[in-house]
């Protein structure tokens, strides 16, 4: 009688390995900047306070100049901030479409003289310059979360587009060149709008550096406001 045959085992086939997770890659620092940016430009309407220090030497010895005051934007295109300080220091500047109005102590007067780099002692820190640079970062940083004024707040640092910013405004004229400027905005996580924009200007003088520091504090977001040019 011939044996039964015996039967070979199968190969097993190993149970296969579960697809491992893939953990979300974080957005990059300018990715979380540009959604705030991208708040910011949607705002119809948008209202800062102003405050900022000018600091230089004269005939060898240290001035500083504090200065306030308040600004506004309505899109598209108009925008208006006024400055006043110690030793009667006075800014103003509007824009209503293409028409442009600076003054100071002066009085008030029209492009060539007025121009969009006018509002704030110095060159390259006028509060329009300022929501520019905004608009337009490069180089960020996100420093994480911070609580300022009781409120978590989202910290990033950057460096302005100056390129970029001089081919939406050439009317700036030629002022970046010998400027440091440094920025660092604070956004509200919840909604991505910016509440606190600071920015840094320092350039040569005639007698050493002078530095320009200021810092706009944004507000009643969508809240409508009338800007109008004022009267020569």
């Amino acid at each position: 009688m011939r044996p039964a045959p015996t039967a070979t085992p199968g190969a097993t086939t190993p149970p296969a390995s579960p697809t491992p997770a893939r953990t979300p890659t974080p957005p990059s620092a300018g990715q979380g900047l540009a959604a705030a940016v991208s708040a910011f430009t949607a705002a119809a309407f948008v209202q800062f306070d102003i405050t900022g220090t000018y600091a230089f030497t004269s005939t060898g010895q240290l001035f500083t100049v504090e200065l306030s005051g308040r600004g506004a934007i309505a899109r598209p295109d108009r925008f208006k901030s006024v400055l006043t300080g110690q030793y009667d220091s006075f800014f103003g500047f509007y824009k209503v479409g293409r028409e442009l109005r600076c003054q100071s102590p002066k009085g008030t007067f029209s492009p060539p003289e007025c121009t969009p780099a006018f509002g704030a002692p110095g060159k390259g820190g006028s509060p329009y310059l300022a929501v520019l640079y905004l608009q337009n970062p490069t180089a960020v940083r996100d420093l994480g979360l911070e609580t300022v004024g009781g409120r978590r707040l989202r910290h990033f640092a950057f460096k302005p587009d100056t390129a970029r910013i001089l081919a939406q405004e050439p009317g700036v004229g030629p002022i970046f060149d010998r400027l440091d400027i440094a920025a660092e905005v604070w956004v509200d996580p919840a909604g991505n709008l910016p509440q606190r924009l600071d920015i840094r200007v320092s350039q040569p003088g005639q007698e050493g550096t002078e530095l320009w520091t200021m810092s706009l504090r944004f507000r009643d977001y969508g809240q409508p406001v009338q800007i109008s040019l004022p009267a020569q």
